[in-house]
């Protein structure tokens, strides 16, 4: 049987992004979103997405790259600028190898047991900007809090544009006994937005139990002011929702799934 979990990141980024995901889950074909935990707005959000939306599968979106740590910035110094800031995504490369390993656990457990204290659990971790395949000691870190906590992971997933070598962190995954899907799909972003290029993933979906990333949402003031990725988000949003995408799915004998169906 051909499964797919389509993931929407970012959840809890705007309200706008959150608006978003919960609109291609409730009138389209997004599975499961995953938590930015540092979000001022996440818990109203997560606590909304609970109410109406009970279906969405919700893990964490583990962070090392946007806004602050929720630890106070002088317990996660490593992780931190001057202003209290995680490093943004262009510069985490530069400093990931000077990151202390126990401030990296410490940020990420808690961010995880924030998620924990709104009364639900989390049913996976992935992490935002691919922030845990940065170097393999992040990449097993994450590995660890998955087993602390019984969660699967997202399958080893680096941009295409990324010189990283993605063999190292399949093996680290071969030591582990975390659950994942086979395939992380990451080719549904930016310039491969579009329903012809997310059609021809849909025809190519193996048997098992793969995962789409996507990134729907609606483009706010905060968003507009904050990313770059903002009218391609409402782009994503129409094709998720769309019917001839529908139709692809029942056409290719696709099921969608969570990660809970791990």
């Amino acid at each position: 049987m051909k499964r797919l979990i389509i993931n929407a990141d970012d959840f809890g980024l705007t309200p706008g992004v959150t608006r978003g995901i919960l609109d291609a889950h409730l009138n389209g074909v997004v599975t499961s979103a995953s938590a930015l935990m540092n979000s001022p707005q996440v818990t109203e959000s997560l606590n909304e997405a609970f109410r109406v939306a009970p279906n969405l599968g919700m893990g964490v979106h583990l962070v090392l790259t946007w806004n602050k740590p929720l630890l106070k910035p002088e317990k996660v110094p490593s992780l931190v600028d001057g202003g209290g800031y995680f490093y943004g995504s262009p510069q985490i490369s530069e400093h990931a190898d000077d990151f202390n390993l126990n401030d990296v656990r410490n940020e990420w457990q808690a961010q995880i047991e924030a998620f924990i204290a709104t009364g639900r659990r989390p049913d996976h971790l992935d992490s935002h900007h691919h922030s845990s395949y940065i170097n393999p000691k992040l990449f097993t870190l994450m590995l660890k809090l998955a087993q602390k906590y019984s969660l699967p992971i997202r399958y080893p997933s680096i941009p295409e544009e990324s010189s990283l070598d993605i063999e190292p962190f399949i093996q680290i995954l071969g030591h582990h006994s975390v659950r994942f899907p086979q395939s992380c799909i990451t080719a549904f972003y930016d310039e491969g937005v579009s329903f012809a290029n997310l059609s021809t993933i849909i025809s190519m979906i193996p048997e098992g139990i793969s995962e789409l990333m996507c990134h729907p949402g609606l483009s706010d003031s905060d968003l507009m002011k904050g990313s770059s990725y903002a009218a391609q988000r409402e782009a994503e949003l129409r094709i998720l929702k769309s019917k001839d995408l529908k139709e692809c799915i029942k056409e290719n004998s696709v099921s969608l799934a969570r990660f809970s169906d791990l």
